[in-house]
């Protein structure tokens, strides 16, 4: 049986969303990795949550890891050996299988996202569409350095 409180929302359901911002992040140390997703951890919906009613809120939180990024979040090395080849060797690297080739490569991915120091993925999703300047409300009021 599946733990729905422990499966983020984005992997079993879609919130109607309009708009979205991803932020793509690098954790200097294994410390301060964690401390920013303990920071964030109750923005973030799970499974239950929106089968409960959170599908009816405005805005949407979820975060994903890549295997360096549970690395540089001090994940021990036995747990690291459990996951699959492909999820260790990344998008990047599966570019053909996933069908990222000519403009979609890697090597024409924006802001050097093919690489391996990109350890995390912060999404931020809402109802209603951006502001004029492209600012997600709901990012700000999620993060962990938010004023007010």
């Amino acid at each position: 049986m599946l733990e729905l409180d422990d499966i983020q929302h984005l992997l079993l359901t879609r919130p109607p969303a309009l708009a979205a911002r991803y932020v793509f992040l690098t954790f200097r140390d294994a410390a301060g990795g964690r401390a920013w997703l303990s920071a964030i951890k109750e923005t973030v919906h799970s499974a239950a949550a929106m089968r409960a009613g959170a599908g009816n809120d405005k805005r949407w939180v979820t975060v994903a890891f890549t295997w360096n990024g549970l690395r540089a979040l001090g994940l021990n090395e036995d747990s690291l050996e459990t996951f699959p080849e492909e999820f260790k060797q990344g998008m990047a690297a599966r570019a053909w299988v996933l069908g990222d080739t000519g403009a979609s490569a890697p090597d024409h991915w924006v802001g050097g996202l093919a690489s391996p120091i990109y350890t995390a993925s912060w999404f931020f999703l809402q109802r209603t569409p951006l502001s004029a300047t492209g600012a997600c409300p709901s990012m700000r009021s999620s993060s962990p350095h938010a004023k007010g």
